[in-house]
Parts: structure tokens; sequence; C-alpha cells
């Protein structure tokens, strides 16, 4: 069964604030994507405890 009477102005008005919380969401969830796959690639294939040389920083002790 179809709706007896269709407004598309009133659903228009009723559903624009969930529209753009879902909207604002979205875009949300975007940006924090794209910034930890910035990150991830600011990070790269370098070990943490590399030098800039490209060598590793041997463990202190014996």
């Amino acid at each position: 069964m179809s709706a007896p009477d269709t407004n598309i102005e009133k659903q228009t008005k009723r559903h624009s604030g969930p529209l753009l919380g879902i909207a604002l969401a979205v875009g949300v969830g975007v940006l924090a994507i794209a910034a930890w796959l910035l990150w991830a690639a600011d990070e790269g294939n370098t070990p943490r405890d590399a030098t800039p040389e490209g060598g590793v920083i041997a463990p202190a002790g014996d």
C-alpha cells in the first residue's frame, strides 16, 4: 500500500534536519579517513628506531 496523501514540501521540511545530520556524519567520517591515510603515508615503512641514514640503533646493554 502507498501513502494516501503525499506532500513533498511537508516531507522535505520534516526530513531536512536528519538529512543534514547524516551528511555531517559522512563528512566527518571522510575527513577522519583522509587524515588517517595521510598519517599512514607520512609514517611510511621506516622503523621507529631507525637513524636518518637508514641504519637501526642497537639496544643499549651488553
